[in-house]
């Protein structure tokens, strides 16, 4: 087996008040093959955090038994998992974005659609263009929106060489960029193209409804379906819907940043919301105007840090590292679990590209 300890792996957000001050909570988030929650659930009062494709429906039951409530994206969260006994709440990470940087520009768009395939380079992002069906796009949805309805598009994340020669005079590439150049660039765009599915809610929909852009997404969207209304964009499921959805988006008078901080966005109000039930599911937890969600690597974690330091700091067999039972039966099932996951999001992925 390959080790199952390593110290890049980030499977935690740690909950933190208005001051950025921890208050000893965890989200659970992802595994990243790292058994993360099995060294520190014992620590910690332990939430889930939906906010990789479809975590969490593959974890084991202690997963569960030991977490207090969860925060989705789903449409039908027991499927994917979360008991009906556990609490939840609609509430992802791109409910958090920032309204003070993502203003409304009054510059006129200079194109007809932007599309974000993994434009930052941060410590957090994992490039995988899977979730933002890339190859779905490249191959059908972009050429029938620049070839066929001659619309002009900027493609954000992406060079030249990613894309066609016969693409490449309808769309403009940014290459990776920056989050501070993100606000001009969704403004630059008429619309913003979301033709993800295996994707947690993209934060790009929630910041271009911050710049008063409509979006057009996916229908079958894992999540980010909850903000799509009259007022902020239309769905799509194929090139057939696309001429229908776009003349809507074309015609309608987008109201996406009054919509996205009338329904508790921003991170204030999404805040508030996320103070509310973790208080009402955790009476201890601590007093505090609003709460956040702050990336951390596992690493950070004393407890986590101790059992990785235990190892020398090296990657080590399955049955050296003390995280894991002796008894191989469980082991295998470690073993086993992980195995279904990466085989299920494999054929996910190719079901979708076909």
């Amino acid at each position: 087996m390959t080790t199952p300890l390593d110290d890049k792996g980030s499977s935690f957000f740690s909950l933190v008040d208005e001051n950025d001050k921890a208050t000893g909570i965890l989200f659970y988030k992802s595994r990243h093959k790292t058994f993360g929650f099995e060294i520190v659930h014992s620590y910690y009062p332990m939430f889930g955090f939906c906010s990789f494709k479809e975590f969490p429906k593959y974890e084991p039951p202690i997963v569960f038994k030991k977490t207090i409530g969860w925060c989705h994206h789903y449409r039908n969260p027991e499927t994917y998992g979360i008991p009906l006994s556990k609490p939840t709440i609609l509430l992802t990470y791109s409910d958090f974005t920032d309204t003070n940087l993502f203003v409304p520009s009054n510059k006129p768009p200079r194109y007809d659609f932007s599309y974000v395939v993994n434009p930052l380079h941060t410590p957090f992002q994992i490039n995988n263009p899977t979730r933002k069906n890339w190859k779905k796009a490249i191959e059908e949805y972009l050429p029938f929106m620049c070839l066929k309805l001659k619309l002009k598009g900027l493609l954000i994340g992406k060079t030249e060489e990613d894309i066609p020669t016969n693409l490449r005079n309808h769309i403009k590439c940014t290459g990776a960029v920056d989050l501070m150049s993100m606000p001009s660039l969704l403004s630059s765009a008429k619309f913003s193209f979301v033709p993800s599915i295996l994707d947690a809610s993209p934060r790009v929909i929630t910041e271009s409804m911050s710049v008063n852009r409509p979006v057009l997404v996916h229908a079958d969207i894992l999540g980010g379906w909850q903000y799509v209304s009259e007022e902020t964009g239309a769905f799509f499921k194929s090139c057939i819907d696309l001429p229908n959805a776009i003349d809507t988006i074309f015609r309608m008078k987008c109201n996406g940043r009054t919509h996205f901080l009338g329904h508790g966005g921003g991170k204030m109000q999404a805040g508030k919301r996320l103070y509310d039930f973790v208080r009402s599911s955790c009476p201890q937890a601590p007093a505090a105007k609003y709460y956040g969600l702050k990336p951390i690597k596992d690493r950070d974690i004393p407890e986590w840090n101790k059992v990785w330091q235990s190892t020398n700091r090296r990657a080590c067999p399955a049955d050296e590292a003390r995280i894991l039972s002796s008894d191989p039966h469980l082991r295998v099932r470690a073993f086993l679990r992980r195995f279904r996951l990466n085989l299920t999001s494999l054929l996910s992925a190719r079901r979708q590209n076909r």
